[in-house]
């Protein structure tokens, strides 16, 4: 979250000139995380009342179906990146609308898999061999 003396021109100078920036603005809503493997996906809702849920220890993965539009667009994405597989974070507008959020080509998994029951290590022994 950013606060009023982030926006000091001073103290973002200073930002850029360390690492690259990214801004958005907030939306609310509920947080998604999708792995795509090969033409797989698998998706779920991320409970956490911290502001950064990947900063959250005790954050609930429930497991959801996607609906097949979305399916194709995390597919689409990951292919439009080269990937075979990787993990993308949505969020779920209270209008109903999914936004997407960020993608990592190399995200961890276990924690999701362990709480969401998905086979995502079969499917990557699957994809990999």
């Amino acid at each position: 979250m950013i606060a009023a003396e982030h926006l000091n021109p001073e103290r973002l100078q200073l930002s850029l000139k360390i690492a690259p920036v990214t801004l958005r603005k907030y939306v609310p809503g509920a947080n998604l995380r999708s792995y795509v493997i090969g033409n797989l996906v698998y998706a779920a809702e991320i409970c956490s009342a911290a502001l950064d849920f990947h900063s959250d220890d005790e954050a609930k993965l429930i497991p959801i179906v996607f609906l097949e539009a979305m399916c194709h667009q995390a597919i689409a994405i990951a292919r439009s990146l080269s990937a075979e597989w990787m993990s993308i974070d949505w969020r779920l507008t209270p209008a109903g609308d999914y936004l997407f959020i960020e993608s990592n080509p190399n995200p961890s998994f276990i924690k999701f898999e362990q709480q969401t029951g998905f086979p995502i290590t079969q499917a990557l022994i699957e994809l990999l061999t």
